[in-house]
């Protein structure tokens, strides 16, 4: 059985990659450059090779470049999204939406049916890890057959770094709650989440908003798929 994961070499995606191992013949390691501002993709490569020398022939990587997607989604529209919502959610949100977009297409030509990912409660707070984006996503995967969930949300990033540790799995410099150095680096995102890392100052995206947003996008994301 096959499965694919969004992953960027981080504590939570590394983790979870790992934990899949003994569920999945062949798991997809699935990193994507929207091409604003995403920087330093190939540490994903190092990532791989870590995981690849614990579990020979389990995982394949694949980088893919999303900036058509995410131009579509995000940025054709920014400036009347600007005007309209009370915070820059939507960039966020709309790279993440991009992701998924990409991952049911690369699912369909591959004929894999479950995709999984490394988000956290320990980061609810950001709008793609939330409860309510994640219920969207899943539910926008079920449309197209296919499944998506979050397995190992409510394990505690503490529980994930002692297994890492464990494994050997190089945990980079920690830095608040934060490993510097073993993944991407989005520099829009680090923006608009630098008060909530730096200050614990909550973001101000709402559900209603991402809702509305999601709405609005929705017949793009379908489109995007049906002619891909």
């Amino acid at each position: 059985m096959k499965a694919s994961i969004l992953f960027s070499g981080g504590i939570d995606s590394t983790y979870t990659a790992m934990k899949l191992t003994d569920q999945y013949d062949q798991i997809y390691l699935l990193t994507y450059s929207n091409g604003y501002g995403h920087l330093h993709i190939d540490r994903t490569k190092k990532r791989y090779k870590e995981l690849d020398k614990l579990f020979p022939g389990k995982f394949k990587h694949e980088i893919i470049n999303i900036k058509k997607i995410f131009e579509k989604i995000v940025i054709d529209s920014i400036s009347k999204d600007m005007k309209k919502y009370s915070s820059g959610f939507f960039w966020c949100f709309g790279c993440k939406l991009s992701m998924h977009t990409q991952t049911i297409i690369f699912n369909r030509n591959k004929g894999i049916k479950k995709t999984i990912d490394g988000s956290s409660a320990d980061t609810k707070e950001m709008v793609e890890q939330s409860p309510f984006s994640i219920s969207l996503i899943k539910k926008l995967y079920k449309e197209h057959s296919q499944s998506f969930n979050s397995t190992h949300y409510n394990i505690s990033r503490e529980e994930k770094r002692k297994f890492l540790s464990k494994n050997n799995i190089r945990l980079g410099i920690k830095i608040f709650d934060r490993h510097i150095g073993i993944q991407p680096k989005c520099v829009p995102g680090e923006l608009y989440y630098s008060s909530y890392i730096l200050l614990n100052k909550l973001p101000l995206h709402k559900n209603k908003e991402i809702s509305t947003f999601y709405n609005e996008k929705i017949n793009h994301i379908k489109k995007i798929i049906s002619t891909k």
